[in-house]
Order: C-alpha cells, then sequence, then structure tokens
C-alpha cells in the first residue's frame, strides 16, 4: 500500500479557483478554503483546510419583475415640450421651418427637398416623476413575528426596483429607514449608481432596539419628500396607493405574485476584494 502527496517546490506556485459561495449577504471579514483530494488511485484521500484574512462584500440578489411600470400612476407622468426636458424616449410632434442659430440635428431631408426649404422636426418627451424607493425595518414586536426571511425578500425587492428604475434613466432616491445602519441616497440616473445602492443595502440589518444602535441611528430622518413620487418596501403595513405614494407590503399575496425572489439571495452579484 502506499500513497502519493502533493509537492510544490520551492519558488513555484499553483492556482487554484473555486466557486465563492457565501451564505448570506453582507460584508465578510475571512473566507475559509478547503480542498481534498484522493490522487492518483482513490484509496488514500488527504485534505487540507485555510482560513483567509478577507474584505468580502456581498451584494442582495436581484428578482424579477412583472409589470413594474403599474407601480406609478399615469398622471405622474405628463407630456413636456422641447427635447431638452426629456428623460428617454422622445415622440414626433410637429415640423416647422428652420431659421439661423437653430440646431441641425433634428433636419427632415425629405420633407425639406421637397418643400425646397429646410425643416426641423419638433419632438415631445415624457416627463418622468422623481422617485424614492423607501426601505422600512420592522419594529422589534413585528420583527420577533416576521421571520428574517421577509426582511430578505423585502431588501431584495428594494434592489430591483432600484436597478429597473436605473435602467430606464429614472432619477431616484433610495432611504433605508427602522433598520441598522439606515442611510439615504440620491442615486441620480443611469445604472452607475446600482453599485452604491446594493453595497448600501448589503449591510442593512433588523433593527433590534437594543443599547448597541447608535445615537445617529436612532435620529435618522431622511428629507422630505419634494415633488418626489414614493414606493415604500414593508413588512405588513398593508398595500396601498396613494397620491404620490405606493406602499407594498411584501407580505401581501398581490405583492408576491407581482415580484419574484430567488431564495438565494447572497448568491448573485458579489464584490470581492483583499484588506490592506
Amino acid at each position: 500500500m502506499f500513497a502519493y502527496q502533493a509537492k510544490i517546490d520551492a519558488g513555484h506556485s499553483i492556482w487554484i479557483e473555486g466557486q465563492l459561495r457565501l451564505p448570506r449577504r453582507g460584508r465578510f471579514s475571512h473566507h475559509g478554503i478547503r480542498i481534498a483530494s484522493s490522487f492518483p488511485f482513490g484509496l488514500v484521500q488527504w485534505t487540507a483546510s485555510w482560513r483567509l484574512e478577507a474584505d468580502i462584500l456581498a451584494l442582495p440578489r436581484l428578482g424579477a419583475l412583472r409589470d413594474a411600470m403599474s407601480l406609478i400612476p399615469v398622471e405622474q407622468e405628463t407630456l413636456s415640450a422641447g427635447a431638452q426636458r426629456v428623460q428617454e424616449a422622445e415622440e414626433f410632434h410637429t415640423l416647422k421651418t428652420w431659421r439661423p442659430g437653430m440646431s441641425q440635428r433634428q433636419l427632415h431631408w425629405k420633407t425639406s427637398a421637397r418643400r425646397g426649404k429646410l425643416m426641423v422636426r419638433e419632438t415631445q418627451g415624457v416627463r418622468r416623476p422623481r422617485l424614492r424607493l423607501e426601505l422600512i425595518g420592522p419594529t422589534p414586536k413585528e420583527g420577533d413575528r416576521s421571520p428574517r426571511f421577509l426582511f430578505e425578500q423585502s431588501i431584495c425587492l428594494t434592489a430591483t426596483l432600484a436597478d429597473f428604475f436605473l435602467r430606464r434613466n429614472y432619477q431616484v432616491e433610495v432611504v433605508a429607514q427602522n433598520v441598522r445602519h439606515p442611510f439615504y441616497l440620491d442615486v441620480g440616473r443611469g445604472r452607475t449608481g446600482l453599485f452604491q445602492v446594493l453595497s448600501r443595502l448589503a449591510e442593512v440589518d433588523l433593527k433590534t432596539g437594543d443599547a448597541g444602535n447608535s445615537t445617529k441611528e436612532a435620529a435618522f430622518t431622511p428629507p422630505p419628500l419634494r415633488d418626489v413620487f414614493c414606493i415604500q418596501v414593508n413588512l405588513g403595513r398593508g398595500n396601498l396607493r396613494q397620491a404620490r405614494l405606493q406602499s407594498l407590503d411584501i407580505t401581501h399575496p398581490g405583492t408576491r405574485r407581482w415580484f419574484h425572489a430567488d431564495r438565494r439571495f447572497s448568491t448573485g452579484l458579489q464584490f470581492t476584494g483583499r484588506s490592506a
């Protein structure tokens, strides 16, 4: 009976890459690695384990939405004249004669050739409301009744809504209230701010109500709503729509049918980095 033992000569290295799987979202200060082998004949198996110091941030997993645009009432999106005020798509409105000093980017060449003078397309666009996504954590009493899984779903839904509306060039704000590590972010437009939202949501946790919470967290108050349409994500607070507010209860059957979340919340997008 004999077996081979792996050996690396001095001055040499070998690269072993495996799938990084984390049990939950959040920040991790170390990661364990275990290697097992029965080379070459499978008669003897050897194992080796290492604990690596690292700075790993697991981001919330993004889910899937059905007809998310129905969250915003039609009256909140109005047509506005002038292409400079358009946030995304433009719609043709009318033709007018070009005058010196006007841009030639919107010239309609076929009509200009037919009429013998330069004609410019005038467009209209949809002026979209500024959005605030508000994650409201449960109170300590509600937190005892509600499993942590529902809280993780509400974080997943908030992250998915941020991704959905940032992709469509909405002006987005994100707020987390009644949680540990509350925050307010004015993300702006475009997906460039999505990582900032996900990284802050990754470190949000249930508020325990003990003395460990800082005074700064207890006194956190987001800026007041001003010309903003708000979408709230909460646990057990109803499923209502008001004039400038949409409330989504993660436990409501309507919300569950409209939003689909994978149960593996922390195995999606991840950012990893090494500590200095």
